[in-house]
C-alpha cells in the first residue's frame, strides 16, 4: 500500500512542504509575537469568515467576498490602531468581535 505513495513521490512532497511550513512559522511566530498582535490569524479567519457570509447572502462568490473582506480588514488595521491610540491587539480584539457579529447575522438570513 505504501509503495504507491512513494512512487507518486506523495510522502516527498509532503515532507518538503511540511519543512518549508515549519521554517515559515517559525519565523513568523516570531515576528508576529514582537509586532504585538497575536490576534491577528483570529480576526482575519472572522474576516474572511464574514466576507463570505456576505457574498453567499448577496448571491457573490463566497471566496471572493471573503478574499476582499481579509483585505479590507487588513488595511484598517495600522491606521485604525494609530488614530485610536489603542494597542494593536486591542484593536484586533475589537475587529474579531464585529467580524464574527457579521458573519452571524448573514449566516442566519
Amino acid at each position: 500500500m505504501l509503495e504507491f505513495l512513494i512512487q507518486n513521490n506523495i510522502i516527498c512532497h509532503a515532507v518538503e512542504a511540511m519543512l518549508f511550513a515549519s521554517i515559515a512559522c517559525s519565523i513568523l511566530g516570531v515576528i508576529i509575537t514582537q509586532m504585538g498582535i497575536s490576534s491577528i490569524g483570529f480576526t482575519m479567519t472572522h474576516a474572511a469568515f464574514a466576507g463570505a457570509s456576505i457574498g453567499i447572502f448577496f448571491g457573490v462568490g463566497g471566496t471572493m467576498a471573503a478574499i476582499l473582506a481579509s483585505l479590507l480588514i487588513a488595511t484598517i488595521i495600522g491606521p485604525l490602531s494609530e488614530k485610536a491610540r489603542m494597542s494593536t491587539d486591542t484593536i484586533l480584539g475589537i475587529l474579531f468581535g464585529m467580524m464574527m457579529a457579521i458573519a452571524i447575522f448573514f449566516v442566519s438570513y
